[in-house]
């Protein structure tokens, strides 16, 4: 997913017709000074920065608004593309992974070779609020932050998706421990 450069804006400054989601979601990054948001163009999408435990990456804050439904997703994106001789060993790994994930998932672009971690919640009317925001994106920042090592590893030839899987199946995963014989 691609989007136009994004301007560094304050609260004050972000717009988005009328978007109570949005409004809501910059009023959640705003005031945390580590995020430093901007918006996308006119759109109602959040740009954000994220410093992980195996590198910095990129996210979206995305709002999405009908007269009945609202919804928020949050992309975290990694920072490289995936090597064209490891996307089948990567669409192997993220489908082990995704299937013991109950919230969000990972999503491969194979023509692009972008990874990105994606969480998301749709509710009735106005039932977004900061709880619910700080747990879609902790929850998608955990995922990618567990697993990032892993995509490394298995994008350079490192590590098998069935041994990647293996070492995942620890909350803090050391993806230097195992190495190909």
């Amino acid at each position: 997913m691609h989007y136009p450069v994004a301007i560094a804006l304050t609260k004050h400054e972000m717009k988005c017709k009328e978007n109570k989601t949005f409004e809501k979601i910059v009023n959640f990054f705003v005031p945390e000074e580590d995020w430093k948001p901007s918006q996308v163009k006119d759109k109602p999408i959040l740009n954000l920065e994220y410093d992980g435990r195996d590198g910095q990456w990129r996210c979206l804050a995305i709002a999405e608004e009908t007269i009945s439904f609202r919804k928020m997703i949050f992309y975290s994106i990694a920072p490289f593309y995936i090597r064209r001789e490891s996307k089948q060993d990567i669409a192997e790994f993220l489908h082990r992974i995704n299937y013991s994930i109950n919230i969000g998932n990972f999503e491969l672009n194979f023509d692009t070779g972008e990874v990105r971690c994606k969480t998301s919640v749709e509710v009735i009317k106005d039932n977004i609020n900061s709880n619910l925001i700080f747990c879609i994106v902790e929850n998608n920042l955990n995922l990618m932050s567990k697993y990032l090592g892993g995509i490394i590893a298995v994008n350079e030839g490192k590590l098998l998706p069935e041994e990647a899987e293996e070492i995942a199946k620890v909350e803090y995963p050391d993806w230097s421990a195992k190495q190909p014989d």
